[in-house]
């Protein structure tokens, strides 16, 4: 597992008829489904709980336009742990288009723990090398921070990947919903993000590199603009609908 790493993100809305077309020009062009996918036949579930200050620093950040920002968020790939054997807890800070993440994977054991005792249980958690480093990256941003858990955000993703290399992936989220919750544990009942949802589907063009080119005629085929697209924000906008934070 690469525990540090960067990228370029750009995001776009699309309707679910522009979606499948762009998938068939994205398997023209040699893209394909990753392996859950391809097992799940149409995509996977993604569920976040994000992570935040009690004055909701990180949301108000986005919604300030702020260039440097970040999220802290654990994260799985199925609707609930109990399916999932681990939890991946990572840093997410976007300076402009350019993403660096920091992650470390927890056992659900380790999760638990984390979640039982805060920080003090990431402390005594031995790992070696950049598990170590990553750890320490992710415990000093909690802590100065005052982070603790806040909104859980989930959806159904398909992602797809370039056939000869890692470092293209453009995937389609949809069915967005969110939860005002503190773990990944109980089953609560998630409101739809209508904002989001109302306005399609959202792509998201993910490469370490410049965008090629076939990719980028593709794009411009289809009219599409980019978009400050965080699921975060909109997440928290929909749970605190009746109650909005200040902006």
């Amino acid at each position: 597992m690469n525990n540090f790493f960067h990228r370029f993100e750009f995001k776009y809305f699309v309707t679910p008829q522009t979606a499948k077309l762009i998938e068939s020009e994205l398997k023209n062009y040699g893209m394909k489904l990753d392996a859950p996918s391809i097992l799940l036949g149409d995509g996977y579930y993604v569920t976040s709980l994000y992570f935040d200050s009690y004055d909701f620093k990180d949301y108000q950040d986005k919604c300030g336009g702020f260039k440097k920002r970040k999220k802290i968020r654990a994260r799985i790939y199925e609707l609930f742990l109990d399916k999932s054997s681990s939890v991946l807890l990572e840093i997410k800070k976007k300076i402009g288009e350019k993403v660096e993440k920091t992650q470390l994977k927890l056992s659900r054991e380790e999760w638990q723990r984390f979640i039982d005792k805060g920080v003090s249980a990431l402390v005594s958690l031995k790992k070696n090398g950049p598990e170590e480093e990553a750890k320490n990256e992710i415990m000093r941003n909690i802590i100065t921070s005052s982070a603790k858990p806040q909104v859980v955000i989930r959806y159904k993703r398909k992602p797809y990947i370039a056939s000869t290399s890692s470092a293209l992936r453009v995937t389609f989220d949809s069915g967005l919903e969110a939860c005002r919750k503190t773990d990944l544990n109980k089953k609560d009942f998630m409101v739809p993000i209508d904002e989001i949802n109302r306005k399609g589907i959202i792509l998201e063009v993910k490469s370490n590199y410049a965008i090629p080119r076939w990719l980028g005629e593709i794009i411009k085929s289809y009219n599409l603009r980019a978009d400050a697209i965080s699921k975060y924000a909109y997440g928290v906008e929909a749970v605190f609908r009746h109650n909005p934070l200040p902006r």
